[in-house]
């Protein structure tokens, strides 16, 4: 045993407060330092080594530096045997070393690991420094890394605690997450010739010695607990690093570094997923019960918490603050029940956010920048910069299982691209695309805001049967089949801002809009300005609505148009080209039918031409009148004035 102050004289005096009690059933050497005043402490083969606060440790060598503080100059020195320890009750224990099967038990951690190396300074937990992830313990090797890995280290100590046993096993089932999240396996089996192989510990037994099985130390007798008490931390890694603050019988881990197959979870409590982390290297910093900081690396490194999956190759959590980010590219992943365009999902789904620069997220607004990526529900997006908010902050540290949160807002921006298609048992009827500088999602109207230059294309089936041309009553074909042509047609330019909703199908364009629209035999195909098919046409204006009109199974899905301020028409008939000027314009593409009207100063103006390159096309004037391109029929409402052919 170690005690905190000098040996008493006589038997009248009380023993000292123990600062270490020690079990083993192999060698113990003690020899001097060389490097400053002090001994070295060699204990091997089932070493157990308890503290007063709740200190427990388990190896197969421990070996232990003990520093002696400096005496005034005025006291009489002393001689020491060889050997000797100092018992003035100057001699403090520096620094611990334990090798082979490790397993280290106290108040904030549950470590498990083959090589285990702590520093110990006197003092208590404090404040978080402005940038705590910048402040690394010196923590240099002492001897050659052990080769040995530990298997299943948290399931081991989790069979000598009870206690610990819910902790382990929910993060050992862990919900799997898409494309790479998976509950952890067993690390690589033992070496045939290691220690572990050659000679494995007993299995665990209540009455055996063990941390559970010793009495308790001077002052380790439990004192009630102010307030709740959170899980310890569980480690696993084939090297850990801790540096411990020392009070009286307290013992805090300050900070703790680990290398090597990382594997961290905590308990949240009965029904909640825990913590889950798994790396390469792993850093915290505890500062107090509610005030961790992480910071995983991997190739890449994963952490759940809280419902959110994150993975890149270096990231960093702070749970007091709310605050995580990842540098480099990664991937978060968060349960949603709405759909990036607005509309309720059926069931909460997993949303993937894919980036590859960094990602900031403070519990609500998550920000990624470079190469964003998202797929949800049939929507595929990707820009440059994205900023996703919740509808409720989600607490790294507070129970968050009364309901998931959902998405309030998405903001894109920078070459920002988005693609949707809709299906109807199982056959695509239509597929929208939109390109742009920002774009934002309002989720509870499901609203899509616009800052332009942008544009918006889609295609829509042109008929639910067998791509056949329908027919009317009376034999006549119906213009809303437009052809044999499978799919219509249409791309809008505009320079100004847009205004859509997903549930409305409706879509606003302000400021030099240009639309080309016709049909196509495939939704892919795209339109040529230069090259018109017939029944095709463009139109430009300064303000725009298109409304995609959803119709009954047996009828086409078909869009209608209207423009306003300067509205400029071209397109191509069977037998010819047409051309109008007007103040607004209006198409129905179920009807094949425009309407144009004047501003009430100026008429609205028709020109057709009856066969290609004609020399005196038909001109007509109108206040307002109708116009059917594909049986080129006019019906003038309030007629102005005609010149021209025929």
């Amino acid at each position: 045993m170690l005690f905190r102050s000098r040996l008493p004289k006589s038997e009248d005096e009380p023993l000292p407060r123990i600062d270490f009690a020690a079990k083993w059933e192999g060698d113990l050497r003690l020899e001097p330092r060389t490097d400053q005043p002090g001994s070295t402490i060699d204990l091997q083969q089932r070493v157990v080594l308890t503290r007063p606060g709740g200190m427990r440790l388990l190896a197969e060598r421990v070996r232990i530096w003990l520093a002696e503080d400096a005496s005034p100059s005025d006291a009489p020195q002393p001689r020491k045997r060889r050997g000797e320890i100092n018992d003035d009750g100057r001699t403090r224990p520096e620094r611990m070393l334990a090798l082979r099967q490790v397993e280290l038990k106290s108040p904030q951690m549950v470590g498990a690991t083959e090589r285990l190396e702590i520093w110990f300074s006197p003092g208590r937990l404090g404040p978080p420094p402005a940038t705590p992830e910048t402040l690394e313990a010196d923590v240099t090797q002492l001897t050659p890394r052990a080769t040995q890995l530990a298997n299943s280290p948290l399931r081991r100590v989790a069979l000598r605690d009870p206690d610990l046993v819910p902790g382990v096993q929910a993060a050992a089932n862990n919900r799997p997450g898409p494309a790479g999240l998976k509950p952890a396996g067993p690390p690589p089996g033992n070496p045939p010739n290691s220690p572990r192989a050659a000679s494995p510990r007993p299995a665990a037994n209540p009455a055996a010695d063990g941390p559970a099985a010793l009495d308790p130390l001077p002052g380790q007798e439990g004192e009630p607990g102010k307030g709740k008490t959170p899980s310890p931390i569980l480690v696993s890694a084939d090297v850990i690093r801790v540096q411990m603050l020392l009070d009286a019988d307290d013992a805090e881990v300050e900070r703790i570094r680990t290398e090597g197959h990382v594997h961290v979870t905590q308990s949240h409590g009965p029904g909640q997923i825990p913590l889950d982390v798994k790396g390469d290297q792993l850093h915290v910093w505890n500062y107090t019960e509610e005030r961790q900081v992480l910071r995983v690396q991997g190739k890449p490194a994963h952490v759940h918490d809280r419902g959110l999956q994150l993975e890149g190759d270096d990231i960093r959590f702070d749970r007091g603050a709310n605050q995580a980010s990842v540098q480099g590219k990664g991937v978060l992943r968060m349960p949603v029940r709405n759909g990036i365009d607005g509309k309720k999902l059926p069931d909460a789904q997993l949303v993937d956010i894919f980036w590859q620069e960094k990602m900031e997220f403070d519990g609500q607004t998550a920000r990624f920048f470079a190469g964003v990526k998202t797929q949800l529900n049939g929507t595929e997006l990707s820009c440059e910069e994205m900023q996703v908010r919740l509808t409720r902050r989600v607490s790294f540290i507070e129970d968050n299982a009364t309901r998931e949160p959902e998405l309030e807002t998405v903001l894109c921006r920078d070459r920002v691209h988005i693609k949707s298609a809709e299906y109807q048992e199982n056959k695509l009827q239509s597929v929208r695309l939109a390109t742009g500088q920002e774009f934002q999602f309002e989720q509870s109207t499901g609203d899509l805001l616009s800052n332009g230059p942008g544009i918006l294309t889609f295609w829509t089936r042109n008929t639910g049967k067998a791509d056949k041309p329908s027919r009317t009553k009376t034999g006549q074909r119906n213009p809303i089949a437009q052809g044999n042509s499978p799919w219509n047609f249409t791309r809008v330019t505009y320079s100004g801002r847009m205004k859509g909703n997903a549930e409305k199908r409706r879509s606003q364009f302000f400021d030099r809009v240009r639309v080309i629209y016709g049909p196509v035999n495939t939704p892919t195909e795209q339109l040529d300005v230069d090259r018109l098919p017939e029944q095709a046409g463009t139109l430009r204006c300064e303000e725009l609505t298109v409304t995609q009109v959803i119709a009954p199974r047996d009828k086409s899905e078909h869009v209608t148009v209207l423009g306003r301020g300067n509205c400029e028409i071209e397109g191509r008939m069977k037998d010819g080209y047409f051309s109008a000027l007007a103040y607004s314009v209006s198409f129905d593409q179920s009807k094949g039918m425009y309407v144009l009207a004047g501003d009430g100063r100026r008429d609205a103006e028709l020109s057709r031409e009856s066969q290609p390159g004609a020399s005196q096309p038909a001109v007509q004037k109108a206040k307002r009148f109708e116009f059917f391109p594909e049986r080129n029929e006019l019906n003038v409402i309030e007629a102005s004035s005609a010149t021209g052919g025929t």
